[in-house]
């Protein structure tokens, strides 16, 4: 009876573990970390509670198989993700918390609630990143040689652009038409230089006006993932990033 009641112990220990793990791993592909990253956080947190453990990282999947130290008991999980954008203050906290289990000698209950506690907190307000948005695309105007009425011309179509794609992206609206009609308000608004006469490099306002929307992080990503072996991933993020640039143009 002991051994039967200390093999449950044990049963009971990995599965609380794997839908733990499985959480945190789903967390970490969903907002945005490549792929290699996720598999080093998920073994460092593995070792540090003395389990071995292999993950598989699909494009919207993950998988989890874990097994004692003696082998004895294994334990399998799958982990779904679900789109809820790039958040990279989110992978950063969730990196950082992959040390916490060894320094602290943290508990499966406190890493659930250190991951709940992440998953939840705020984004940055949406008017700060609106405004941050416009004055970075402004400036990239000027990097490109536009003058100061293209760089108002660039600020006024990304506010309007940007500002219209938070409010469809809340709505969940498709990423591929929000991009879309995004860029068709911002580069609409980008030849007002053109047709006004306001600006004395006005071809630099319209190719700046939809910058904001190149897909950066996913083609980041897709290398990250291909020069690291996880090809699959590579694949999907590369080609995501591929139709979101077609929409913008």
């Amino acid at each position: 009876m002991n051994i039967e009641q200390s093999n449950n112990n044990q049963h009971e220990y990995l599965k609380q573990f794997c839908v733990m793990i499985t959480e945190y791993a789903s967390v970490m592909l969903e907002s945005g970390a490549i792929s290699s990253a996720i598999e080093n956080c998920v073994h460092r947190i593995a070792d540090a509670f003395h389990i071995k453990c292999d993950v598989s990282i699909l494009p919207k999947r993950v998988l989890i198989a874990l097994w004692s130290e003696d082998q004895e008991h294994s334990y399998n999980n799958v982990g779904r993700t679900i789109k809820h954008g790039i958040n990279l203050n989110t992978v950063i906290r969730l990196t950082n918390l992959s040390y916490s289990p060894e320094k602290e000698s943290m508990s499966i209950e406190s890493m659930n609630s250190q991951i709940a506690a992440i998953k939840s907190s705020p984004r940055i307000n949406p008017y700060i990143v609106l405004a941050l948005t416009a004055v970075a695309n402004a400036s990239f105007c000027r990097l490109f040689g536009g003058d100061i009425i293209a760089m108002l011309i660039v600020l006024t179509a990304t506010l309007c652009g940007f500002f219209l794609k938070q409010k469809m992206l809340a709505a969940k609206w498709d990423g591929r038409i929000v991009t879309l009609l995004s860029a068709l308000v911002a580069a609409t608004m980008g030849t007002s230089g053109v047709v006004f006469g306001w600006s004395d490099t006005p071809d630099v306002a319209i190719a700046s006006s939809v910058l904001f929307l190149v897909p950066g992080i996913p083609f980041i990503n897709s290398m990250g993932d291909m020069l690291s072996g996880h090809h699959l991933c590579a694949v999907s993020r590369l080609l995501e990033a591929v139709i979101t640039t077609a929409c913008l143009s």
